[in-house]
């Protein structure tokens, strides 16, 4: 993983998941906590944490 910068998520806890392979490092998806502005704009009472991983990426990378 590596810090990701998207406004959606609270500065610093946001995250690019990276698939690895020896040198070679490829972004599949993202998670974190999604900024107060986000649940404000959709109705949202409590945090919310967010997990996507492209699998169709991952599946293709061989």
């Amino acid at each position: 993983m590596e810090p990701d910068t998207t406004p959606c998520f609270i500065p610093g806890r946001g995250a690019r998941v990276l698939a690895v392979r020896a040198e070679e490092r490829r972004p599949v998806g993202r998670m974190g906590e999604l900024h107060p502005r986000v649940l404000l704009n959709h109705k949202l009472a409590q945090p919310v944490a967010v997990f996507a991983v492209d699998v169709e990426a991952l599946a293709l990378w061989r």
